[in-house]
């Protein structure tokens, strides 16, 4: 029975499901608080893992601060990824911010005012 899933994509989902759990246990770093993976995209070769990441409740202006701590940390969730997973390589980890749930905030925020601003207007109307 073939495989529905590459061998790449079930190692994305592992790496993601790990480097979760050492954020969340591991990480002591407060500006990486509220931190989700989003999203883990391996290379072909398994060399490289892309970490999509984005911070919850957190202003894009203090996004950089904490891309840049979370740069730092590489080299650090690279060795605990090295303990915990069964492969012979562990991939460069390389961070990237998600701006998918940002533009999914800003574009709701934009449809609520538009509905409430039609609101008012039928309330206008009516009275």
């Amino acid at each position: 029975m073939p495989h529905s899933f590459s061998r790449s994509e079930r190692y994305a989902d592992q790496i993601q499901r790990e480097l979760a759990h050492l954020v969340y246990s591991s990480i002591k770093d407060p500006r990486l608080r509220r931190l989700s993976i989003t999203h883990v995209k391996v290379s072909n070769d398994l060399s490289i893992a892309t970490v999509y990441v984005t911070f919850l409740q957190v202003d894009q202006s203090e996004c950089q601060t904490r891309m840049n701590a979370l740069t730092k940390a590489t080299s650090y969730l690279r060795r605990q990824l090295a303990q915990r997973l069964a492969a012979r390589y562990v991939p460069v980890l390389k961070f990237v911010y998600d701006f998918q749930l940002s533009q999914a905030q800003r574009v709701a925020g934009l449809i609520d005012r538009v509905v409430e601003q039609a609101d008012n207007s039928l309330d206008q109307e009516g009275e």
